[in-house]
């Protein structure tokens, strides 16, 4: 048997959430690895769990700003966070200093 809902597209709405679940999952992240380095974690489980919020984070900002553009990328940024940090800002702050900078525009 199949079913089969809806076109399988997302709505506003739905595009919303979903970049508004990832970014409460970052959130939850960071806040997992606060509680654990209070509590004299390894210092490694802590800097693996911030960098997981922040990468899921700024995904989820990515989302927010263009869900139908950078959907599609999500997988193929992968975990640079460099990467992700840079086109994040970008995309937030087009008429930023630093943006103008690696366009060639003037500062």
């Amino acid at each position: 048997m199949t079913v089969k809902l809806g076109s399988g597209r997302l709505t506003a709405y739905g595009k919303r959430m979903v970049a508004h679940a990832m970014y409460s999952k970052g959130t939850s992240f960071l806040g997992a690895a606060a509680l654990l380095h209070r509590q004299g974690s390894y210092e490694s489980v802590v800097l693996h769990l911030m960098c997981q919020g922040i990468e899921i984070i700024l995904k989820a900002l990515l989302l927010v700003s263009n869900h139908d553009k950078y959907a599609p990328q999500l997988t193929a940024l992968g975990h640079n966070l460099e990467k992700l940090a840079w086109i994040s800002t970008e995309e937030s702050f087009p008429n930023s200093r630093r943006s103008k900078g690696r366009s060639g525009g003037q500062a």
